[in-house]
């Protein structure tokens, strides 16, 4: 898989806005295994990313990012296959860092291009954010006013599900389930088809955020 990793200028914005579900989710079946990762190999084929801003690695068994500067966020992205729906299961673990941090998935809709959609908590309020991005330009989706039970605090270990589908002829939808909770779901009119590749991110406010993510596994979804 080609991979790349690289930070952002801005984060997505925050917001106190109610999260309501609306029309059912389109209906999906697994399809192939895509990725399965624990980073016990450092070659596995995620990206070492070393720059002023941050950084990314493989360390002990998990991948960490480190977003160092204020209002940075660093990434790390792998390509796969164009598919129109995958569900990412990841473990993420915030071990450092202050309110409005966000930890979580992007899934790419253009990997060259950086296009596509990020879904995160945010471990040290209990919140949660959905945003589309065009390299650093975001667009807030969905956001917690409240925070969310089912997201564990700072230096605990949360499950994270992550689902991005673009059905034909419909809006793009996510999902995002936390230790086996389904807290949100988010529509964009305006997506662009499918998904090319994802990634893990660290999306800091004041600087110094810093996760560990573990257990990667990713699938695709058809749509029935």
């Amino acid at each position: 898989a080609g991979c790349g990793g690289g930070s952002g200028d801005d984060g997505p914005p925050g917001a106190d806005t109610e999260a309501t579900a609306t029309e059912e989710s389109p209906a999906v079946r697994d399809g192939e295994l895509l990725l399965q990762d624990d980073f016990s190999d450092p070659k596995s084929g995620w990206p070492s990313v070393m720059r002023e801003e941050g950084r990314a690695d493989y360390v002990e068994g998990a991948y960490r990012i480190v977003a160092k500067q204020a209002g940075r966020q660093v990434w790390s992205h792998v390509a796969g296959p164009t598919v129109r729906g995958l569900r990412m299961e990841f473990e993420a673990t915030q071990l450092a860092g202050g309110s409005g941090d966000l930890v979580g998935a992007r899934c790419l809709t253009d990997i060259d291009q950086d296009i596509g959609y990020l879904v995160g908590i945010a471990p040290a309020q209990g919140g949660y954010a959905l945003a589309a991005f065009r390299g650093d330009e975001y667009r807030l989706l969905e956001s917690s006013g409240e925070p969310a039970e089912a997201v564990r605090p700072l230096r605990k270990e949360n499950q994270l599900q992550v689902e991005c589908l673009a059905p034909p002829g419909g809006p793009t939808v996510l999902t995002l389930s936390v230790n086996g909770q389904a807290l949100v779901r988010a529509e964009d009119e305006e997506g662009e088809g499918g998904f090319d590749g994802v990634g893990l991110f660290v999306d800091t406010t004041e600087g110094g955020a810093e996760a560990l993510f573990d257990d990667v596994v990713m699938t695709e979804l058809l749509h029935e």
